[in-house]
């Protein structure tokens, strides 16, 4: 008898299990619609200038707004998790812990390990150096006696194995667990003579390091698509061809690439003599609205113009590539925390601006003196607040005084390293574009003062030249 109960039972367990299996097959959702039923939808990336980063505590990046966009054309939330490894970021497709890759090239080698959607752009890989540092490069025998460090399994560990075969003696390291800002700085530094970059990259990167250049196009016209797991079926796949055709065909794809890549993105000191020019045609503009608003906040009035002309070149309508707006480059957030009805109005965004300056000056501790102060207060102006005092976290971790802005650019530099930037409270931060800031902001600042000062001994001269001699 008990035999007879142990068998029903073993039997009604695998045909319980055969029809389990059996009705998941039938019923099995598709992988859009288990996205859209979970409310969510899960991209993998690495964090870069083109793909996915924090601005002023703002969301950016090319790749993040077609994210952002492809979420709302699904109508679900958006999650984004972050990996340094292109290998971690292959191992969340093919485990399913997260839907969509993102920054990938779709290389031969990358086929066999994803697959790839879409090609909705296309990059050339370029090989760049310092040229305050050393000449251009005339050939690939200059090239193989130079250093060359790269990322470990991308695109361009491929093109290097690939120019090997005619160049044997070309070497390289492939470093895992490092991204394209860390290597640009080695270069910018000197401490490594090449490596080689997506030309998306290059194009943001150049306006910060005017010196790096490139010494070589290696390769020209890789498709750049989103990729999914090698088990994926094919429904996401054809939703996202869905997209990219419609963002095509209504420009949203060229509309993001201007934003991003754009020549009116340019962050570079703009020249002396383009900066007299608009001292001449704009400033007058804005000039009292300027000494009126720093009046009120005890600033220097040449050093609002210099932070808004830094944010806006003084155009009123200046839209950044993270989305801020008008000549101060408010954020929303910031916007609505001073109480401004319209961030666009030059009026509002320079008094709201003078606001938000003096605030940032007045919150960091009284051990952090002038003229120091107004320079983390200028760095956190473009970074955020946290990131600033977790550059100096950074700082006092490694026994260095961290108020003192001299000694603070290796730390700035740290916020965009995952050895470090994983140490802090608020994540990564575009260090790098903080330093070119604040170094911007301060040449602007020279000029006026050198200019408001001849002003002054002008009208002092005119005004004694008025006085009676007798007198």
């Amino acid at each position: 008898m008990l035999n007879f109960i142990y068998r029903f039972l073993v039997i009604s367990l695998i045909i319980g299990a055969l029809v389990n299996i059996f009705a998941n097959y039938i019923f099995q959702k598709d992988n859009l619609e288990e996205i859209i039923s979970k409310n969510k939808i899960t991209f993998v990336t690495r964090i870069g200038p083109t793909t996915f980063y924090q601005n002023k505590g703002v969301s950016a990046g090319f790749e993040y707004d077609l994210m952002s966009d492809f979420a709302k054309y699904i109508g679900v939330k958006l999650n984004i998790i972050t990996e340094e490894s292109i290998d971690r970021i292959v191992h969340n497709l093919n485990t399913n812990t997260a839907d969509i890759a993102v920054g990938l090239i779709g290389t031969p080698a990358k086929k066999k390990l994803v697959k790839f959607g879409y090609p909705y752009n296309r990059v050339n890989q370029v090989l760049i150096y310092n040229s305050e540092k050393r000449k251009r490069p005339e050939n690939m025998a200059d090239i193989v006696l130079g250093s060359i460090e790269i990322i470990k399994s991308t695109n361009h560990e491929e093109i290097l194995n690939s120019l090997k075969k005619e160049n044997p003696k070309l070497k390289w390291i492939s470093l895992d667990n490092i991204n394209s800002d860390e290597l640009v700085e080695l270069v910018n530094e000197g401490l490594v003579d090449y490596t080689i970059v997506n030309s998306n990259e290059y194009e943001i990167y150049s306006q910060f390091y005017p010196n790096i250049k490139i010494a070589r196009r290696l390769s020209s016209s890789e498709p750049v698509a989103w990729a999914f797991s090698l088990y994926s079926d094919s429904s996401l796949s054809a939703k996202l061809k869905e997209f990219f055709e419609y963002s095509v065909s209504s420009n949203r794809i060229n509309i993001l690439l201007e934003k991003h890549f754009g020549h009116n993105n340019a962050f570079s000191f703009v020249g002396s003599r383009q900066f007299l020019k608009d001292i001449v045609s704009l400033l007058p503009k804005y000039e009292q609205t300027f000494r009126e608003a720093a009046r009120k906040n005890n600033l220097d009035w040449k050093l609002l113009a210099s932070v808004a002309y830094q944010e806006s070149r003084w155009r009123k309508d200046a839209v950044s590539y993270t989305g801020v707006r008008g000549l101060m480059m408010l954020t929303q957030n910031t916007a609505k925390e001073l109480g401004l009805k319209d961030r666009t109005d030059p009026t509002e965004s320079i008094q709201g601006g003078a606001r938000y300056l003096k605030k940032l000056l007045l919150r960091f501790p009284d051990d952090v003196k002038e003229p120091d102060r107004v320079w983390f207060a200028l760095s956190a102006y473009n970074l955020g607040y946290g990131h600033v005092t977790d550059a100096f976290k950074l700082a006092r971790k490694q026994n260095k005084d961290p108020y003192k802005w001299l000694e603070m650019k290796p730390f700035f530099l740290q916020l965009s390293k995952a050895k470090y930037y994983k140490t802090t409270k608020y994540g990564y931060a575009r260090g790098w574009e903080a330093l070119k800031y604040v170094q911007n902001i301060r040449q602007y600042y020279d000029i006026l003062v050198f200019l408001d000062s001849k002003d002054e001994n002008k009208k002092y001269k005119e005004t004694n030249d008025k006085i009676p001699q007798s007198l």
